[in-house]
Parts: structure tokens; sequence; C-alpha cells
């Protein structure tokens, strides 16, 4: 990862999660080859961004989220 790159990942990382989804949606409309998504994907896609400006849906730390994650994983191994 270049110097540059790097610098705009840190300052984009200090972005409300709200920018940062806008922003990322941004950077792929300037893609040449974006990818493609079906349109079911982009309907639940904006139902959720809707969910949580509307306060609907409260977002959950990375960290807090993978424990979740891990502890559904083991209740399905036992």
């Amino acid at each position: 990862m270049s110097t540059q790159m790097q610098t705009l990942l840190d300052a984009a990382l200090q972005l409300p999660e709200s920018e940062r989804g806008e922003l990322a949606a941004r950077l792929l409309d300037t893609l040449d080859e974006a990818p493609e998504f079906h349109e079911e994907w982009d309907d639940e896609l904006k139902r959720r961004l809707e969910d949580y400006r509307s306060g609907k849906s409260v977002p959950v730390p990375w960290d807090e989220a993978m424990k979740l994650i891990m502890e559904d994983g083991d209740d399905k191994a036992n």
C-alpha cells in the first residue's frame, strides 16, 4: 500500500460510520468495473442503511460482533 493510500485510509477511518459508507459507495461508483450486485442485495443494503439512519438498528462494534459470531459458531459445533 502506498504512503498516500495509507494516509487516505487512516483519514477515512476517522470518519463516522455513515460517512465511511457514503465514501465507499462514491468510490465504487468511480470504478470502470464496479462490482455488480443483484437487485435483491441492493434493496437489502438500502433497507439496512435506512434502518441505521432512522435508529431502528444500532451498529455493534467489530470486536463485539466477532465475539457474538464466534459464540454462535461454538454453539453450532456442540
